[in-house]
């Protein structure tokens, strides 16, 4: 016997960002965003909301359009200096 299943709800406004862009510190969940103007990374506590396998959902910490640093980040520190590959 098969079932589908359909749930519908209303899903906070998130940003969405790769697992790999968040870090967990001293019990906190964090990333790190890039300053251009200084480029250093800037780590800002962050709220997850929802997440799979690949994605999260961050509903508190990051706005639209931010810089985020997506890789490297367990090896970085607040205002550690970066270099923007593309």
């Amino acid at each position: 016997m098969n079932v589908n299943v359909t749930l519908e709800t209303l899903a906070p406004s998130a940003v969405l960002l790769p697992k790999s862009a968040v870090v967990e510190r001293s019990g906190r969940t964090l990333v790190f965003a890039y300053d251009a103007e200084s480029s250093r990374a800037k780590w800002q506590y962050v709220t997850v909301g929802f997440e799979n396998d690949e994605l999260v959902a961050i509903t508190e910490g990051v706005e639209a359009g931010q810089e985020v640093i997506v890789s490297g980040g367990f090896t970085l520190d607040h205002d550690s200096l970066v270099r923007v590959e593309e």
